[in-house]
């Protein structure tokens, strides 16, 4: 693990709105219309999907699922349009099934802790695919300044 300072970047995607125990559902439902759609999303940077936690909003978690572009041109409906500013996070690289990934994200929120950092609840997962064959994931947590 370590702390990386991240440019801006866009990512155009679904947004999903839901209460923890609906993400679950919710969250599986959002990649698979996302995946379905993916071609029309115009100027991507990589193949490779991005699934940005953007924090709480009372009681409910709100995300995207989407992929990094160069420009918000053509947006299709349905879909958002968002800008992430530069910032600093904790970055680790989970090897292995989807299924560990909030494990290791748990893991990263201790590292920042015992390290001196506040870390919140923006979160980035970078490296879904289409296939859904992969094994690494690109993990980071955003620290407070």
């Amino acid at each position: 693990m370590e702390v990386v300072q991240e440019g801006p970047f866009k990512v155009v995607g679904l947004k999903v709105v839901a209460r923890w125990e609906e993400l679950w559902r919710e969250m599986p439902r959002a990649w698979e219309e996302f995946i379905a759609r993916h071609g029309a999303v115009v100027h991507r940077l990589e193949p490779a999907f991005v699934d940005v936690s953007l924090g709480k909003s009372g009681d409910l978690y709100v995300q995207v699922v989407g992929s990094r572009v160069h420009a918000f041109e053509d947006v299709p409906p349905g879909m958002v349009a968002l800008e992430i500013p530069a910032q600093r996070y904790v970055r680790y690289r989970h090897a292995g099934p989807v299924e560990g990934i909030a494990l290791s994200f748990g893991r990263m929120y201790a590292w920042a802790k015992d390290n001196g950092l506040e870390a919140d609840e923006f979160k980035l997962d970078v490296g879904y695919t289409a296939g859904g064959a992969e094994q690494e994931h690109e993990l980071f947590v955003r620290v407070k300044p």
